[in-house]
């Protein structure tokens, strides 16, 4: 099924490979430790700080005591090694002494994951032994070594590792998607603050960006959240409260709050409404407050101020990318969607993507630039889901860094671009092992 994208890809990049970077793991961690305890069949679950683990490997230690007048000492030791693609082995040893005054050891394999995308580290253990075995080689009876999972985040990084957005409330089901994962927003949760937000005709959802702007995304929408202070709005309505500098992205024109000559402005509230139908669209900008400058595609620009509104109406000759977001992520080793807005009378469409080191000289232009560089996605390769076209890409590893441009045509019958049409945006991606 992917077999020609497979293709393509591998014989754009297969002479211009690069190597992954070991993820930096170091710093201190806190999370959840879970044990199973093999002999004495007990489970406990532990809420665990403290962790320092250095980047020679995996190398950090946890001490913990228990409250046993007789005093227990008790120290786990992990060591391994993380690849490029965040897979970690190693050992995993423990030392200590019981009650009594008797010290045991013990030891087992360790194995687990460091997830860049969310920054969740997951370790596991599991023990050699069924019983605490002693310095002298004698061992217990009843000994309760045990098997184990501890889930962690870094707790004193200076740099976040996946920026994230707080869903301040929800009604029905909405969707936040990325290019690998799907997940629904709740009122007390987070979503990646670059992803995909999608509504239903009984649900919305507003979110508080890290930047601090609020989004308050409407009944039946796609918006997505880019990097920099911006969003695109593919369909349906959105409401924004947003500092100066502010941008609200549409197939028909760009809205930004303040515009360059009242930078003196602190914020904007405004309601942005765009409704395709067909290959014409409706755009509806009301200001609550603030002042916006619109900039519509042919390029005429207009000042809209508090209490009033603007509506474009014009032809939209060109599908929109919801997924991957411009300065998105694609991930080696995972399945990736790729989602798209659905063209009136498309037969199948035409990717088009560069070479590193390449650009797209043109935006929007009607003919591909590299033809050497497409691949025709036919029905079979997609499915269709209330208007929203998602191809599936499983994208192999070692492409770790490879930055490209993709961008999108609408192709008839025959397999010719559609007359009078334009290619979609162009989306900045970088792979990632």
């Amino acid at each position: 099924m992917y077999k020609p994208l497979f293709i393509a890809l591998l014989l754009v990049f297969s002479s211009s490979v690069v190597f992954a970077e070991v993820p930096d793991l170091s710093g201190m961690w806190s999370g959840t430790e879970f044990s199973v305890e093999t002999a004495c069949d007990e489970e406990e679950e532990d809420t665990i700080t403290g962790f320092y683990i250095t980047q020679e490997g995996i190398n950090f230690s946890h001490i913990s005591r228990d409250s046993d007048p007789d005093g227990e000492f008790y120290e786990s030791i992990y060591t391994g090694i993380i690849d490029a693609s965040g897979v970690i082995s190693g050992t995993y040893s423990y030392d200590g002494r019981n009650a009594r005054g008797n010290t045991y050891n013990g030891s087992g394999p360790l194995s687990g994951n460091y997830d860049s995308f969310t920054g969740e580290l997951i370790l596991n253990r599991t023990t050699t032994e069924n019983s605490y075995i002693f310095a002298d080689g004698s061992s217990l009876p009843g000994g309760c070594a045990d098997d184990g999972q501890l889930n962690l985040t870094r707790s004193n990084t200076p740099t976040k590792p996946f920026i994230l957005s707080e869903v301040q409330s929800t009604t029905g089901t909405s969707l936040s998607i990325t290019p690998v994962d799907v997940a629904v927003p709740t009122t007390s949760g987070t979503v990646p603050d670059v992803t995909a937000l999608l509504t239903w005709d009984d649900s919305s959802t507003t979110i508080k960006r890290d930047d601090g702007s609020i989004i308050e995304v409407k009944q039946k929408a796609v918006v997505t959240l880019n990097p920099e202070s911006s969003i695109n709005l593919i369909r349906g309505e959105v409401t924004v409260t947003v500092g100066c500098n502010y941008e609200v992205k549409t197939a028909l024109a760009n809205i930004i709050s303040c515009p360059s000559n009242q930078r003196s402005s602190t914020s904007a509230k405004f309601t942005t409404n765009y409704s395709p139908t067909g290959i014409d669209g409706k755009l509806t900008v009301r200001v609550e407050t603030g002042t916006l400058e619109v900039i519509e595609r042919n390029g005429k620009t207009s000042t809209v101020t508090a209490g009033n509104e603007k509506i474009i109406q014009n032809i939209v000759p060109r599908t929109s990318w919801v997924l991957p977001i411009d300065n998105d992520k694609i991930y080696g080793g995972k399945n990736n969607f790729f989602i798209w807005t659905e063209y009136p009378n498309a037969d199948s469409y035409l990717l088009e993507f560069n070479i590193p080191g390449s650009i797209f000289s043109e935006e929007n232009p009607s003919s591909a630039e590299f033809q050497k560089q497409t691949v025709v996605l036919t029905s079979d390769l997609y499915i269709e889901y209330d208007g929203l076209l998602i191809f599936t890409l499983l994208l192999p590893k070692g492409l770790d860094g490879i930055v490209l441009e993709v961008r999108l045509f609408a192709l008839d019958k025959q397999g010719n671009i559609i007359s009078e049409t334009v290619a979609s945006d162009r989306s900045t991606i970088t792979v990632t092992d």
